[in-house]
């Protein structure tokens, strides 16, 4: 090979290492993150995964973002197995009795999957979003890390732990520590069309209705009333069916009782909704298990660690603890709610190392 040969094969490896493949959602953070990309000089990708028939109002915002930016749109037809996989996890979760997080599952199983395949398809070196988060390369370990946004209010670390090395290496996230008023005025600056863009504050596939009448309308069947009981099992009254009610509610609670009452916990299979006094949501120790670590293959026997149980909470301090069966996690002092079917995820610092699903909470 001359050396005119080795030069152009190095620029076209180097140019092949600056393309990306963005996640455009329609709205303003993955807009400026596609925006800011291309200022450093990637050659910027673009795919709209159409999830949902609530996910179809937004192509024509991506095509607008697409087109201002002068960057290729791709828009994939995701419905079906978005149905068949995040809908029904999220559908069934609640007629078991527990309580889904549909974001954790969506991001690593469905999201950033096929970004990735997406991007291997196109011969892309990277995929990107508009998450507040940061993934460093740790040369100790050798591995990718994931940490917090410093960007309290918007980091979203939780939602994110399930992802594995393979992911993690190919994925960027330029707005990771960025406040969303400087995001705006990028937009604003730049003149994206979405840059005013109201935040989605629900589940991305269901708007405009409760979550229930979407399990109702999404899975035919006969709901009938449940039944409320005590701890001991003691019948206290009926209420609406056991999907109408999450440990820590109190709406819905209000008719037939001489004092505040608080859903506790719930019995699926017999439609029972226990009910009890505020201090009986409060725990010390819950198990987890379907368990992903960041950048370990094991963890000690023991590990002091902060603890997320949801993304709304501060993260508390805690001694993790690895069992037969999954992790027990031991509170310094007692949580309020600790829900079946959510997220405990483990951080060092700002480094989350790792977390997994409750499944002995309310």
């Amino acid at each position: 090979m001359t050396a005119h040969s080795q030069i152009l094969v190095q620029l076209l490896t180097d140019i092949h290492k600056k393309s990306v493949l963005i996640g455009l959602s329609g709205g303003v953070d993955s807009a400026v993150t596609a925006y800011l990309l291309k200022t450093e000089g990637y050659d910027v990708h673009a795919v709209t995964y159409i999830m949902s028939e609530n996910h179809k109002a937004s192509v024509k915002d991506a095509a607008d973002i697409a087109s201002m930016l002068n960057i290729p749109l791709y828009i994939e037809d995701k419905q079906e197995e978005f149905k068949n996989s995040i809908e029904a996890y999220f559908i069934d979760s609640y007629i078991k009795g527990d309580t889904p997080n549909p974001c954790v599952l969506c991001n690593s199983t469905f999201k950033f999957k096929h970004l990735i395949d997406k991007a291997d398809s196109l011969g892309i070196s990277y995929v990107a979003t508009g998450h507040y988060a940061n993934i460093k390369f740790d040369e100790h370990s050798g591995c990718f890390c994931l940490y917090k946004s410093k960007n309290e209010r918007k980091d979203q670390s939780y939602f994110l732990y399930k992802l594995n090395q393979q992911q993690l290496s190919r994925i960027l996230f330029p707005i990771a520590d960025m406040n969303k008023e400087e995001v705006r005025k990028i937009a604003d600056k730049i003149g994206l069309p979405v840059k005013d863009k109201k935040e989605s504050q629900d589940i991305c596939f269901i708007k405009g209705m409760d979550y229930t009448d979407f399990i109702k309308e999404h899975k035919k069947g006969i709901y009938k009333e449940s039944i409320f009981t005590d701890e001991q099992g003691n019948v206290l009254g009926k209420g609406e069916n056991h999907i109408h009610f999450t440990p820590g509610q109190r709406r819905g609670l209000n008719k037939g009782f001489n004092k505040r009452m608080y859903v506790i916990g719930k019995n699926a299979e017999k439609n029972e909704v226990v009910l009890g006094n505020e201090e009986d949501l409060y725990s010390k120790e819950l198990m987890i298990s379907d368990i992903n670590l960041i950048c370990r293959k094991n963890l000690p026997e023991l590990m002091h660690v902060m603890v997320k149980i949801r993304n709304s909470m501060p993260a508390v301090s805690a001694m993790i603890i690895t069992v037969e069966d999954g992790i027990k996690v031991i509170f310094d002092e007692p949580v309020r709610a600790a829900v079946k079917g959510q997220s405990a995820v483990f951080y060092e610092n700002d480094r989350v190392v790792g977390g997994g699903i409750i499944y002995d909470g309310l």
